[in-house]
């Protein structure tokens, strides 16, 4: 076999060896990114669209063109046609307008910040809300106290009601309550 040939024949086996090692690191950095994604959650990638409009369909047939301005472990804020919402993300059917961005929660005091803690804050400051569940109107007024798993609501009447947050869609206040 002449040295041409010879040549020939390990340059056609080094390119095969090539290519294939190609390939095979592709296919290692598909799986990497799929095993990164399957890692994501849903406040990661609605945090990462923070100062954005994202179109969200709660229960309650409620539909929403949310700029988000804040996401917590649990729940996500944002204004919309002229009120504010909190939106339990349990209560989030689906979610449009999210690019593949993903933005964990660097501070750990604010990875802790779940529902009952902004719906405090929203006690504090004496928002008047109105709270929406799956069917109808749960109330509105303003939140009194927010214990582990419900709020007492008292009523422009002076009455008060007890609401589970499990039973809580979304709370609507003013377009300008800062979180």
């Amino acid at each position: 076999m002449s040295s041409a040939r010879w040549e020939h024949l390990f340059s056609d086996f080094e390119a095969q060896w090539a290519e294939e090692k190609i390939q095979a690191l592709e296919a290692e950095a598909v799986q990497m990114l799929e095993l990164e994604r399957s890692r994501h959650v849903l406040a990661d990638r609605l945090r990462a669209h923070r100062g954005r409009c994202v179109r969200l369909r709660v229960q309650a047939d409620l539909r929403l063109e949310l700029q988000l301005v804040g996401v917590g472990s649990d729940w996500c804020a944002g204004v919309a046609a002229g009120a504010g919402y909190v939106v339990p993300l349990r209560s989030l059917l689906t979610a449009e307008g999210l690019g593949p961005g993903v933005r964990e929660e660097s501070s750990a005091a604010q990875r802790r910040l779940g529902l009952p803690s902004v719906l405090r804050m929203l006690a504090e400051a004496a928002e008047p809300v109105v709270l929406l569940g799956a069917e109808d109107e749960l109330g509105r007024g303003r939140i009194l106290t927010v214990g582990q798993d419900h709020l007492d609501l008292r009523s422009g009447s002076g009455g008060t009601v007890s609401v589970p947050l499990s039973g809580i869609c979304a709370v609507r206040g003013s377009a300008d309550f800062a979180l």
